[in-house]
């Protein structure tokens, strides 16, 4: 039964993942805690820590930036879709 409970949580990060991809942040938040001690890691050990302040406005931001490119057809390491 644990099993398949973790399972469905790695079914659920892949989804979100590939929706993110998709420059929609949204499954991915909602999946994520709220916590104050929230935590993410990015590219050049750069990280983000608590939802209210960082973590949340971070996924925001990469939608915004996803979307960004998307308009002005922008490809690369950054920002590929």
């Amino acid at each position: 039964m644990a099993a398949a409970g973790v399972q469905k949580a790695i079914d659920q990060y892949r989804l979100a993942q590939r929706e993110l991809v998709k420059r929609n942040p949204r499954p991915l938040k909602e999946i994520c805690s709220r916590a104050n001690e929230v935590t993410i890691y990015g590219r050049l050990e750069r990280f983000e820590n608590g939802w209210v302040d960082q973590v949340g406005k971070r996924y925001d931001w990469r939608q915004r930036a996803l979307l960004l490119a998307a308009t002005m057809n922008v490809r690369g390491k950054y920002f590929s879709s």
